[in-house]
């Protein structure tokens, strides 16, 4: 058995067998040894993550900085865009399904939601992106079974009522979540 990793002995002192006494000093420093190792462990996980993240986030803003710089100089029926939704004033992935030059106008049909709206031809942006409208078209549909449980309790209604409580909670709903994102983001 090796010295080292021996933390008590007993009886093998010059002191009497009968005198209980108890040195804990070697326990002690192998409780700190350990306790310090553990924490050493700890901030370096927490320092990669931190990296991580901080990489992760310059990243995403460089990209998102390139995908609002981007303007194409002729938009097409069918092709994808993002615009703003006039009820909540947030962005959103949408379509093009119809285009009116004259005017400068176009008809776009948000993705997920299927929402339609006239906007300017001006205003329109760059797509996010396939990831991004997957992303959106997953939040309408959960979005979607959420209103649905909600409105199962209100079947007294018409369909033309729901549909009208339907848009105007959607409204109300994606205002709240796209104002707590942007309080997070500050």
């Amino acid at each position: 058995m090796s010295n080292e990793n021996v933390l008590f002995l007993r009886g093998s002192g010059n002191k009497s067998e009968d005198e209980d006494v108890w040195d804990d000093t070697a326990l002690i420093q192998a409780y700190d040894k350990a306790v310090t190792l553990a924490k050493e462990e700890v901030a370096k996980r927490i320092a990669m993550d931190v990296c991580n993240q901080q990489t992760t986030q310059k990243s995403q803003s460089y990209k998102h900085m390139n995908h609002t710089k981007k303007i194409p100089t002729k938009w097409s029926i069918g092709a994808p865009c993002r615009a703003v939704y006039s009820v909540d004033g947030e962005i959103y992935e949408a379509i093009i399904i119809k285009i009116h030059e004259e005017s400068g106008i176009c008809t776009v049909k948000f993705v997920g939601y299927q929402n339609v709206e006239k906007v300017k031809l001006s205003s329109l942006m760059e797509s996010g992106g396939l990831q991004s409208q997957i992303a959106q078209q997953k939040d309408a549909l959960a979005q979607k079974s959420n209103e649905e449980s909600i409105n199962s309790d209100t079947s007294a209604y018409s369909s033309q009522n729901s549909k009208q409580i339907n848009g105007y909670y959607h409204g109300l709903k994606q205002a709240k979540i796209n104002q707590q994102k942007r309080r997070n983001c500050q």
